[in-house]
């Protein structure tokens, strides 16, 4: 039996706005941003009604369902995964993987968001037996995105403490604008006190609102990485550190891999093999676009 999962890292420019759709009746899809998504992006399912929210940092398209959705111009950097559904042959996760659509536009979870972090480093460098333990990372991913889906679905599961249009907002500010939102401006846009706010958003998500808007900012520092000369103390403060040895010290405890290291090695990645320059959507039986 041959590998269940295959990733790879898709690199490439939009002249134009698109639109597109994705279905495969046996492969779960995902997409997890490496920069930020180009302004416009929305997408949903069918079989949820078809309504059009915004796509957040991880795109989840599972199995069996008709994904469609669209965005604007600009660059757009992602990791791309696709995981055979008989990788996990279970009712309960299945029935978990179709039952939160309404969530899979914008994933959330650090357990998610680790996965795919290791995943995208085994594409970076691949090692010994690098499909095996490919194929283990996507069993994991599938398992810990099921709970995720569950847990976001559940009432009696669910955290609680921030409303999603809040979550919406803050996800929106914090990727589509230029320079990192303080605490203030996001508990302004949210109506809500700045210590009412980080109560309620670590109640809901399990993690505080400094560390979402770090990790995002150390995103948006491994796009200038790879794709500029810029020196790493001025992509420091441009995303809002001070001190250079924070920034690096904060970079390789979210990536494994100094700053330096990351950029030689995204420099370094064979065209064709692991990254294309174009958009990429043509894994299984789907087709897609963000």
């Amino acid at each position: 039996m041959g590998s269940a999962s295959a990733a790879l890292i898709v690199d490439y420019e939009r002249a134009a706005p698109v639109s597109g759709t994705w279905h495969s009746s046996s492969l779960h899809y995902f997409d997890m941003t490496l920069n930020r998504r180009p302004k416009g992006a929305l997408g949903g399912f069918i079989e949820d009604g078809g309504e059009q929210r915004s796509v957040g940092p991880i795109l989840f398209a599972p199995a069996g369902h008709h994904y469609a959705g669209e965005g604007g111009c600009g660059r757009q950097k992602s990791l791309c995964v696709v995981v055979e559904a008989r990788l996990v042959n279970d009712a309960d996760i299945d029935i978990a993987l179709s039952g939160g659509l309404s969530h899979c536009t914008n994933l959330e979870g650090e357990s998610l968001r680790g996965l795919l972090a290791r995943i995208e480093r085994e594409v970076l460098s691949p090692g010994f037996a690098s499909a095996v333990l490919l194929d283990s990372l996507c069993l994991s991913l599938i398992v810990e995105t099921a709970r995720a889906l569950r847990l976001a679905t559940s009432p009696a599961l669910r955290k609680g403490g921030l409303s999603s249009r809040n979550l919406r907002i803050i996800e929106e500010r914090v990727h589509l604008g230029d320079a990192a939102p303080s605490l203030s401006e996001l508990a302004t846009l949210c109506q809500l006190s700045p210590r009412h706010l980080v109560r309620a958003f670590h109640a809901e998500t399990g993690r505080t609102i400094g560390d979402y808007v770090q990790q995002v900012s150390l995103d948006r520092a491994k796009e200038m990485l790879i794709s500029s000369c810029a020196p790493i103390a001025e992509i420091a403060r441009s995303i809002g550190f001070s001190n250079p040895a924070a920034f690096s010290t904060a970079f390789r405890r979210q990536c494994g891999l100094s700053p330096r290291s990351f950029r030689m090695r995204g420099r370094n990645i064979s065209v064709g093999s692991q990254v294309s320059h174009r958009d990429p959507r043509g894994f299984g039986n789907g087709q897609g676009k963000h």
